[in-house]
């Protein structure tokens, strides 16, 4: 009896001293006090600079989500209350997958996800995203593209400046913006699911569709579907068109080009053969203001008032545009028409955000150059490195992987420099493309053996989209009424057809850039002169190989 009270009184003791040690401060690693702040103190000796060998290492667990608990508590044993009370629990996560948003580290629990210290996991985006195309070419009839990387505007957000923030673990969504044919697209989709920065979209022509082009743009917000606003936009060239198989090598005399044999996004061409009528209207392609990578329509038409195409929705439904005889705001469901606003430093943000938005400057008498990058005027403000990147294809060319706008190889020399007019004289080896108003719907850009002047074929008039706001003449001295930038200059045109064609070479310290005109005049013939332009102007592109 003696014996098990002793026994009992053992194991109160004991017991007491523990519930006394658990309450207490404790030091791990010898038996010295802790500090007055420390409810628990790690250390071998009291020697302030060094009282350890050893460290604490954390529980190493393998994460599944940023908000979920797994396998600390797992999903289907989470009890209400669980994620609050757990908020500073501390872990070594040792996942290492972007496509969940974990890589290795320490990281806190803060009651709704997971929060890797000292700063998130590194975005390892593949740089050279940066450098993808704008411009996919895509079969039609049933064709599906390549797998398109979303990645690009994360990219681009992070290296310009003047394009502010955004929020790289939002929602992403794909959708098609407009189609220039009905019935040309069946469907765009995330191929991937939404991962981020690391998803992919792929683009899907209709069975039985025919040629022709379509914008798709990446949603990027809260939402998850096209209410989000877009943060990049890509061309879908639809054609059989292999760039690679028909082109045009030519040396300006300081320099080797290869050329397209079509303007982009031109359908519909016949390689070397002078054009027919009005088979050729879509060997038109597309216009583009310079340093812009997102294509506008050129005209319906070769011979009439030259006037808007329509286009589509993915339902075919009729996205309008407003038109030179119906000048009444930036409204539209397609194509819409916007003077930049005063005192802009930089319109490329808007640009990028509203890919179907023409900007414009405001009317001058004078119609002095303008360009949509700025309101400035004086050229100062503008950006010469969009198209024109030192020795490289630009993040904002507009031409399809392995093609670039052309540059000039020198100051002064043109890619097109052999070819050009010189005084009056009419243009060395050119001649006239069709007959329809005695001006043709375009020129033919012929070898010359003598001169080492190589063939570059057809081009169009592409009828250029205005840079200014200005007003339609009516009888002499007077007008008749405003036309909102970014249309087509009514009966001048008409009267006087006309094709530009840009350059990647911006007009230094000015509103313009260079560019090649062609023109037929009764008195001089064909017409194929250097120039500089606005570049709001909307004008053609004819890519060159990227060497």
């Amino acid at each position: 009896m003696k014996l098990q009270t002793h026994r009992f009184l053992h194991l109160l003791l004991l017991a007491i001293i523990i519930s006394v040690q658990v309450d207490a401060q404790v030091t791990v690693g010898s038996n010295l006090t802790p500090l007055d702040g420390a409810l628990l103190d790690l250390k071998q000796n009291d020697n302030i600079n060094s009282n350890s060998t050893k460290g604490l290492l954390n529980a190493r667990v393998y994460l599944i989500g940023l908000d979920k608990m797994d396998p600390c508590i797992k999903t289907e044993d989470l009890q209400a209350g669980d994620k609050e009370s757990h908020i500073g629990l501390l872990v070594y996560n040792i996942t290492d997958s972007l496509e969940v948003g974990l890589c290795p580290g320490l990281h806190v629990w803060d009651g709704t996800q997971w929060i890797r210290l000292p700063e998130p996991c590194y975005n390892p985006l593949d740089p050279e995203l940066i450098n993808s195309p704008n411009c996919y070419i895509v079969p039609p009839n049933g064709g599906v593209s390549e797998e398109i990387p979303v990645g690009k505007p994360y990219l681009v957000w992070e290296q310009r400046s003047d394009l502010g923030t955004f929020d790289d673990k939002a929602k992403v969504s794909v959708a098609l913006i407009w189609q220039d044919k009905k019935d040309l697209i069946e469907k765009v989709e995330l191929s991937t699911g939404d991962k981020g920065g690391f998803s992919k979209f792929k683009v899907t022509t209709k069975a039985g569709s025919t040629e022709g082009n379509a914008l798709v743009g990446i949603h990027i917000g809260p939402n998850g579907n096209a209410t989000d606003p877009i943060y990049w936009s890509w061309h879908i060239w639809v054609t059989g068109f292999d760039p690679e198989a028909t082109s045009y090598t030519h040396d300006n005399g300081e320099a080797t080009y290869i050329f397209m044999d079509r303007n982009l996004g031109a359908v519909k061409m016949d390689a070397g053969a002078a054009p027919s009528e009005p088979y050729f209207e879509d060997a038109m392609g597309l216009l583009y203001q310079w340093g812009r990578k997102d294509p506008f329509t050129a005209s319906a038409s070769f011979y009439n008032d030259p006037d808007i195409r329509e286009l589509y929705d993915i339902n075919n439904n009729v996205l309008t545009e407003q038109n030179e005889f119906d000048f009444s705001g930036a409204s539209g469901s397609g194509i819409k028409h916007v003077e930049v606003v005063a005192n802009t430093v930089s319109n490329l943000k808007k640009s990028i955000q509203n890919p179907t938005t023409y900007y414009y400057g405001e009317y001058k008498s004078s119609f002095p150059p303008f360009d949509w990058f700025t309101s400035d005027d004086t050229g100062a403000g503008g950006d010469n490195s969009l198209w024109a990147e030192t020795g490289k294809k630009s993040m904002f060319d507009p031409c399809p992987a392995g093609w670039r706008v052309p540059a000039y190889s020198s100051a002064s020399k043109s890619p097109w420099a052999k070819f050009e007019s010189a005084g009056w004289d009419p243009a060395p080896n050119v001649t006239k493309a069709g007959t329809g108003g005695g001006y043709g719907i375009g020129l033919m850009l012929n070898a010359y053996a003598s001169t080492s002047r190589t063939e570059l074929g057809f081009y169009p008039y592409g009828f250029e989209r205005i840079a200014r706001q200005f007003y339609k003449p009516g009888s002499v001295g007077s007008q008749t009424g405003a036309v909102a930038g970014g249309l087509f200059t009514y009966s001048i045109e008409v009267s006087n057809p006309t094709g530009y064609y840009w350059t990647a070479t911006p007009k230094a310290g000015e509103s313009s850039a260079k560019a090649e005109v062609i023109n037929y005049s009764p008195f001089e013939g064909p017409v194929v002169s250097a120039t500089t332009a606005s570049r709001s102007m909307g004008a053609s592109v004819r890519c060159v190989k990227d060497q």
